[in-house]
């Protein structure tokens, strides 16, 4: 590893900072990020209609949860998996849990943290100040967006493992969990000779709850084999 290789790992590690602000509070950011949320996700649901005819099932199960603050969860088998996801959530402030170098980009990093991308980190003090933050926004009526298989596994049909700290998130913030699912269509007609791949639908589920009559951890296991076998039924 040469110099400047060394000095962008050393870089990388440190980041986020102890005084990385992760909620991005104060009017003029909230308001502003509220008028770019609501550009963004139009320009987004034209793009997911006309070019990727996406289907979203369920507004209602989201809609259920605008008093009170959650966490939404997906498979995670598409680059635009994030955005798709916000199109149900709305324009709630919203944040979700994304890998530390999506935020470095040139480009794409900025947009990434406007539309409310926050980085895990890579180190147990990050994650900390990440989960800190990410109670407090739960606890103030916010959404938090977690992706629990973790990798990007494209146009795969089937659940990966699910990891637990988003459910854990939810047991320790006492707010329920809603899970969405992305599954496909196969194209027909026409569209058989346009598109070699299949089209998306967003399936949004009934919100679910952690059962207070457990143990935290056992709360936040019953947690996630809930969600998962309600993503399953409509895989």
């Amino acid at each position: 590893m040469n110099a400047m290789d060394a000095a962008s790992s050393s870089r990388a590690a440190e980041f986020p900072g102890e005084d990385y602000d992760y909620l991005r509070r104060g009017f003029l950011v909230t308001v502003g990020s509220c008028l770019f949320r609501c550009f963004v996700l139009t320009v987004l649901w034209l793009y997911f209609f006309f070019v990727n005819g996406v289907r979203v099932h369920g507004f209602r199960n989201a809609r259920r949860l605008r008093k009170t603050g959650y966490v939404a969860i997906c498979n995670h088998v598409n680059k635009m998996d994030s955005p798709l996801a916000s199109e149900a959530i709305g324009l709630r402030r919203s944040y979700y849990v994304t890998l530390t170098e999506n935020l470095q980009l040139p480009v794409a990093g900025p947009l990434v943290r406007a539309l409310g991308g926050v980085p895990l980190g890579s180190s147990p003090a990050q994650l900390g100040r990440l989960m800190e933050n990410m109670h407090e926004a739960l606890r103030a009526g916010k959404v938090v967006m977690v992706f629990p298989e973790g990798n990007l596994v494209p146009y795969c049909r089937e659940l990966q493992p699910f990891r637990r700290g988003g459910f854990l998130m939810a047991v320790e913030a006492g707010v329920p969990v809603l899970p969405m699912r992305v599954t496909y269509r196969e194209p027909k007609g026409l569209w058989k000779r346009l598109r070699r791949r299949p089209f998306l639908t967003l399936n949004v589920l009934p919100p679910i709850w952690p059962d207070r009559t457990l143990a935290p951890r056992a709360q936040s296991l019953a947690l996630m084999a809930a969600c998962r076998e309600a993503m399953e039924r409509v895989g």
